[in-house]
């Protein structure tokens, strides 16, 4: 016992490798007790050896099974490896032993926001906090959730409830102006994120503050700030991006294609500045930076899915595939942050049981295969410039109602992506020309203010049909009419790495 609360000692005061010396000792003596093993998995953990933790904590547990501490840090140690399904269940049994625990509440929250369930993760946080009414970061991270939910008056009572038990913590006034700025209360915006910056001046708060001067239609002061985010993260391309979107707008598409050219020649196929370039080079004056960037034919490549292969008919698998949409637990309407409107969205397909979504990943992933052995590398440089070394997919589906379509964007964090049609409503047709339903490519937003013609391509959506082209076009779904659901999947292909889902 000695040994251990020496060795707590240590961890506290952060001697990590006098820790791990006394813990090797330790161990050698009894090489099998749990609470040393434990204590080693605590140590791993803040040496960010998130899977050995975790390896450590399972070997506890399996001979000490009802200890709720041991399964909170497994938890927080496969949250960390992103393997967040199994975090939840790791959260909800030491939950089931010791259910006062706010901290483990609050983590379970985490677990949950991840996993695109903000719902869910709420009520979690809404727990920790009956438990724990000072609880600062759960009132902090629930107003979090609260924005992603789409929900700023929630997200801006939790921001405030934090900032008057905390009223020094990082990053919260930057938060309270995200949650005003939702409410498009853009002046009191600015004055919040003008607040986070007589602190320690920092990037995003810099870059918020833009965002909000935009809205305002004052894109002097929106560049100025812009360039002060710049300045305190130099190496931030998406900033860059930014600027030059902003400079499109202000009638300066020259200065926004070398802002391109610099990015490129930093990070060869970077969707964010292979975007600017394709808009810029429309708008007067300008030139595309290379001619092949809009050759829609090429670059956009349709393919029906072998899915039948796997079913009965492509019909009974699609129809199979609508239900688990329809029934996914992260389905969730306008979320937001995305481009859906009068639909709904799903958070990753592929994070947690995949149920027929696995079928969907393999064959998109064979149908990138067959897209890239369309192109002329040499033609289309730009676009293998970007390819990941290895890549997988991320996939979510989107709903829509009457009057569903998605605004202009692009994927930036994205090489490829693509959509794969899964019901169509029947009025969505080439019957009467208007093209209510289909996809379209090339058009930005109307924010942008481009003043160029654009080259647009229009397709009309086929169930088991898949479009698969290049993350920087911008493209849209067009409104449309139906007592019919329109349901697609669409997805990124990403490094392989991937990204914690928000």
């Amino acid at each position: 016992m000695h040994d251990i609360e020496s060795i707590r000692k240590q961890l506290d005061r952060g001697e990590f490798d006098p820790a791990d010396a006394a813990l090797d000792e330790a161990l050698s003596k009894t090489p099998g007790d749990e609470e040393l093993i434990a204590l080693r998995g605590s140590l791993r953990h803040l040496q960010r050896r998130f899977q050995a933790a975790a390896e450590d904590f399972e070997a506890a547990l399996s001979k000490q099974p009802d200890e709720a501490n041991w399964h909170n840090a497994l938890g927080k140690s496969l949250n960390n490896l992103q393997q967040t399904a199994a975090a939840e269940s790791a959260f909800r049994r030491s939950l089931e032993i010791d259910p006062g625990n706010a901290e483990t509440w609050h983590n379970l929250a985490f677990a949950l926001r991840a996993q695109g369930r903000h719902h869910q993760a709420a009520d979690a946080f809404s727990e920790a906090l009956q438990i724990k009414p000072d609880y600062v970061s759960a009132w902090h991270n629930a107003g979090l959730v609260y924005l992603a939910m789409d929900d700023p008056d929630q997200a801006l009572a939790a921001f405030l409830k934090a900032q008057t038990l905390a009223a020094d913590r990082p990053r919260l006034a930057t938060h309270i102006g995200v949650a005003l700025h939702n409410l498009g209360r853009y002046d009191d915006a600015v004055a919040a994120y003008r607040k986070a910056l007589s602190g320690e001046p920092e990037a995003e708060a810099h870059n918020n503050l833009a965002v909000s001067l935009q809205e305002l239609g004052r894109d002097d002061e929106a560049l100025a700030a812009y360039r002060e985010a710049a300045l305190l993260a130099p190496d931030d391309q998406e900033i860059q991006i930014k600027i030059a979107n902003l400079l499109i707008g202000m009638g300066q598409p020259d200065q926004a294609i070398d802002i391109a050219r610099q990015c490129l020649a930093r990070a060869p196929g970077h969707t964010g500045a292979l975007a600017v370039a394709a808009v810029a080079g429309q708008e007067p004056g300008c030139e595309l930076l290379d001619s092949e960037l809009l050759d829609f034919d090429k670059l956009i490549f349709q393919t029906e899915l072998a899915v039948a292969n796997h079913h009965a008919s492509a019909e009974e698998f699609n129809r199979t595939l609508a239900t688990h949409i329809l029934e996914h637990p992260t389905l969730v309407y306008e979320p937001a942050g995305h481009a859906t409107r009068h639909g709904s969205h799903t958070g990753d397909l592929l994070a947690g049981e995949k149920g027929p979504v696995a079928i969907v990943e393999k064959e998109i992933t064979a149908g990138v295969g067959r897209f890239l052995a369309t192109l002329d590398e040499e033609k289309a440089g730009f676009l293998f410039a970007g390819q990941p070394d290895s890549w997988c997919l991320t996939m979510w589906a989107v709903v829509m109602n009457a009057q569903g379509h998605q605004l202009p964007h692009i994927h930036p964090a994205a090489w490829l992506s693509g959509v794969y049609y899964v019901q169509v409503p029947e009025e969505i047709n080439d019957h009467d020309g208007s093209k209510a339903g289909w996809i379209e490519f090339g058009a930005p937003p109307q924010t942008m203010n481009c003043r160029g013609e654009r080259r647009l391509r229009v397709f009309r959506p086929v169930a088991g049909n898949c479009f698969i082209f290049p993350s920087f076009f911008y493209h849209r779904t067009i409104p449309f009419e139906s007592k019919q659901q329109r349901i697609c999947i669409a997805f990124d292909a990403l490094p392989s790495e991937k990204p914690k889902i928000r």
